[in-house]
């Protein structure tokens, strides 16, 4: 049996599966000031009367923690001692601003000169996080390690590298991710160990994963190091979801209704897109790998106003629909007037459209506008996706040649607010549809079943006789005839290694991308550099047919 829990911003659902079915499913509110509270009730209610507590071979939870607090700005202070180089002015390129120490390694990974803390950063100290983060330490992490041990010989408890966030350049993107890292570490520790204390009280001793941006799962303690890779996860959790109980063979465009928000997915050849470089937090441009997505602020509970144009969708929720004891109308009070839904008080939800009729004009009408307004906005952020997509640079010539527009074949619903607004939606696009059975605790399988995933990346400079596997601060000597193929074996080795030490199955491993380009020196080929990138094969570990029990 595997346990699914998805904290989502209105509702936190439960799931409970075996022999590819839903068996046990629970929705509670979601509790914003204390996560965990949320998520705890939804766990008693779907352990309720099952009797599977001690059967449970894996819990996975989905969490909107991270993403909270950054978005509402409660984040401690964080030091940050950034490495450019010369001539790069990054003081405005971060979250915080930092402290610019001298130094400088090469492209090639040649430390040209060695970076040093000065002594006036004590004062920066002050028992806060601290991020260590320097140019071309995907070459080279020296600088940032040697900066690491001094900061911790004065007392730091916290410091985390730009090398540890991903193997790929972008000095800014790894800044930014080490800072959302160390910013949330304390936060997460906190949630991690409330959950596995009331696992542990419920008599659930199964390992503990939790869902990250791209869909994937890690195991709790790797969870309690890399924190920013749990942003973005309500998305990813309906992605993996959808895999999970439609595995779209089409492109198509997924789309996750709940009470707040709507989330957009693309999908082809039975994967979600994802974004050609790392995810924005905040604004922030940051080394996370996510979904090519985005979220529109419209969901059942936004509230409906009368304006000289028509019927205006939110912004924002300001309460439950006057159906279910609201003050103002709402999509669900116009969902339940259509018959799209079925609980809540019909005549006060007919008494929410009358309040935005004009004169003679029917409820119905005016439920009915509501909806076209609600598909529109969504179909519009759409079309912008897929505009945006077809306009993200690429950087390889094997990109430019694959590189074709969007086309959506299908949309697909998921979410409390699926069925009122995905067939006006797929109506506006000129597509069929499909919502699925599940598709109200649709997160919470995906996170139930999302296979764990562990990013890798190599470098090899032949003509140094380098090779260096930068998350693992690890060089080594390789001689003029090492391949693409010799470092494909070598990073599955240590994606192998990762998967042991994080108590995590090895299901095999794919390359994302590797290219290989000569090195000209006084006219002549001196060597190859060699750059892999790759990734525990990811997806869910069986697809779900239905729901059952509860």
């Amino acid at each position: 049996m595997l346990l699914g829990i998805d904290v989502g911003g209105t509702f936190t659902d439960a799931v409970i599966i075996e022999n590819e079915r839903v068996l046990y499913s629970a929705k509670r509110h979601t509790t914003h000031g204390n996560v965990a509270e949320g998520l705890l009730a939804a766990l008693d209610g779907v352990l309720e009367g099952s009797g599977a507590a001690g059967k449970l071979k894996r819990a996975a939870i989905s969490t909107t923690l991270v993403t909270n607090a950054i978005a509402t700005g409660q984040l401690p202070k964080v030091n940050i001692f950034a490495v450019p180089g010369p001539g790069f002015d990054c003081r405005k390129a971060f979250p915080a601003p930092p402290v610019v120490i001298d130094g400088y390694t090469d492209h090639r990974g040649h430390n040209v000169h060695y970076a040093k803390l000065p002594a006036t950063a004590g004062g920066f100290l002050a028992g806060a996080p601290a991020v260590v983060s320097a140019k071309f330490s995907v070459r080279n992490p020296e600088s940032e390690l040697a900066l690491e041990r001094e900061l911790k010989a004065r007392g730091v408890k916290d410091v985390v590298t730009g090398h540890s966030m991903s193997g790929l350049l972008g000095f800014i993107r790894r800044t930014n991710s080490a800072y959302y890292t160390a910013a949330t570490l304390d936060l997460c520790a906190g949630f991690f160990a409330a959950v596995r204390e009331g696992l542990k009280k419920r008599a659930i001793h199964a390992p503990l994963y939790v869902l990250k941006a791209d869909g994937g799962t890690m195991p709790e303690n790797l969870a309690g190091r890399y924190t920013a890779e749990t942003y973005f996860t309500g998305p990813a959790a309906s992605a993996v979801g959808i895999k999970a109980l439609v595995n779209p063979a089409r492109r198509a465009v997924s789309l996750d209704i709940g009470g707040t928000t709507t989330d957009i997915a693309f999908w082809e050849g039975n994967r979600p897109l994802f974004g050609k470089r790392g995810a924005k937090i905040n604004g922030y441009p940051t080394a996370v790998r996510a979904l090519h997505l985005s979220s529109v602020p419209v969901g059942g509970d936004s509230c409906l106003k009368r304006t000289e144009s028509g019927i205006a969708i939110g912004p924002g929720r300001v309460g439950p629909a006057m159906a279910l004891g609201g003050s103002v109308p709402t999509l669900t009070d116009a969902f339940l007037l259509l018959r799209f839904d079925d609980f809540g008080d019909v005549e006060k939800a007919r008494s929410a459209m009358r309040s935005l009729a004009r004169p003679g004009e029917a409820p119905e009408a005016v439920a009915g506008e509501a909806v076209r307004a609600a598909a529109g906005k969504i179909v519009a952020v759409i079309r912008e996706m897929i505009e945006e997509y077809a306009l993200e640079p690429v950087y390889r010539v094997e990109d430019v040649i694959k590189a074709h527009k969007f086309a959506p074949e299908l949309v697909i619903g998921i979410g409390g607010a699926a069925k009122g607004l995905v067939p006006e939606i797929a109506g506006q696009l000129g597509l069929p549809f499909d919502i699925p059975a599940a598709a109200l605790v649709a997160n919470a399988v995906g996170a139930a079943v999302a296979r764990p995933t562990i990013l890798g990346v190599l470098r090899a400079d032949t003509a140094l006789g380098r090779c260096i596997l930068p998350q693992a601060a690890q060089g080594m000597d390789i001689d003029r005839k090492f391949s693409v193929r010799d470092g494909e074996i070598l990073l599955t080795e240590w994606l192998r290694r990762e998967a042991q030490n994080g108590g995590v199955e090895f299901h095999g491993a794919e390359t994302l991308w590797q290219e290989q380009f000569p090195v000209i020196r006084d006219g002549w080929q001196s060597g190859n550099i060699i750059n892999i990138a790759m990734q525990l094969t990811p997806g869910v570990f069986f697809t779900v047919k239905g729901a059952g029990g509860q």
